[in-house]
């Protein structure tokens, strides 16, 4: 089984919903985000997919959060926008978009700062 990943950048607000009886105070965090892809096959260039194919489809999933108030984007104004329910629409989002016959998307994480993370596996 081969693994590679991809990680990419993003500056974005959000407020969780529901937060200790309301609504969180709306902050600021520098997202990372990795996307890890598996294959038991390469391709015929010794790759599992092409590294360029995925930073598009990342860069695709995230351009409507960057720089936004994640709470009051369509995506996110009925479910609050925590860590793992972004990594849950980064996954579902580039999975919709990656069609490769070996090579699967296997999980997403998004980091809040070096500390915290969650993560989603379709």
């Amino acid at each position: 089984m081969f693994e590679i990943g991809v990680r990419k950048k993003f500056t974005a607000r959000h407020a969780l919903r529901n937060y200790k009886g309301g609504m969180e105070r709306p902050h600021v965090h520098d997202w990372r985000v990795e996307v890890v892809f598996r294959s038991d096959q390469l391709d015929e260039a010794g790759c599992v997919i092409d590294f360029c194919d995925i930073d598009s489809k990342i860069e695709g999933a995230i351009a409507g959060l960057a720089g936004k108030c994640v709470h009051d984007t369509a995506d996110f104004i009925n479910q609050s926008p925590s860590a793992e329910n972004i990594a849950r629409h980064i996954f579902k989002t580039v999975s919709s978009e990656i069609n490769h016959p070996e090579a699967k998307l296997h999980k997403v994480t998004v980091w809040e700062d070096a500390d915290h993370f969650a993560s989603y596996r379709g």
